[in-house]
């Protein structure tokens, strides 16, 4: 299914989370170390999700308060953000970095799949006049 315009940069950042996502899991023939992991995760959080996040929750804003069953999936999503955000916020504080940025890199591909297969395509079907309206 081909989406909007509006929609098509987050594929394509999604498609970057994933391959990130993908490296952090990959057992490459010299397993990459726990510092070179959360450096990676790092990098990828400042420069991948946080602009990714914010151009979300300002679609997410926009589609808020016209179809209840989007209403509760935006959400969800929404929620996710802040689990993600605080996994990595943690990974500062905690002595299982290994452990936390497998959850991270869970949650975030449960996520990516979530918004692309349902939340995305609600918003494409029901609301092309909102998303009409925000370009990048």
């Amino acid at each position: 299914m081909h989406l909007h315009a509006t929609l098509q940069p987050l594929l394509v950042e999604h498609q970057r989370l994933l391959k990130a996502c993908e490296y952090l899991k990959t057992q490459h023939s010299t397993p990459l170390t726990t510092q070179e992991r959360l450096a990676y995760v790092v990098k990828v959080f400042q420069g991948e999700m946080v602009p990714h996040i914010q151009k979300e929750e300002y679609i997410f804003e926009a589609c808020r308060g016209k179809i209840p069953e989007l209403d509760f999936l935006i959400g969800e999503l929404e929620a996710e953000h802040l689990y993600l955000s605080r996994l990595y916020s943690n990974l500062t504080e905690t002595t299982e970095l290994d452990k936390v940025i497998d959850q991270i890199v869970e949650g975030l591909e449960a996520h990516i799949i979530k918004e692309e297969e349902h939340v995305y395509i609600m918003i494409q079907q029901y609301l092309p006049d909102v998303i009409d309206k925000i370009s990048w």
